[in-house]
């Protein structure tokens, strides 16, 4: 998995650009843009799937629900 995302930072900049891009969609729509993909950008397809899986998995929701509740006045 480590080479998957053996990048130059150029590239990095690319992925969490498309990564943000992705992250706003929902669902079915996010499956649909990931498969446009198209020229430069199509080449990262494998890695932005399998960063949308792992976050996928792991809810933000839940992360904040562990965290110790704060009263904010």
């Amino acid at each position: 998995m480590q080479d998957h995302f053996d990048l130059s930072p150029a590239q990095w900049q690319t992925l969490r650009s498309l990564l943000d891009e992705a992250m706003a969609l929902e669902g079915d729509e996010r499956a649909r843009w990931l498969d446009g993909l198209q020229g430069e950008r199509a080449a990262f397809r494998s890695r932005l799937a399998a960063l949308l899986a792992h976050a996928q998995g792991s809810s933000a929701q839940a992360l904040l629900e562990t965290l110790p509740k704060v009263e904010t006045g």
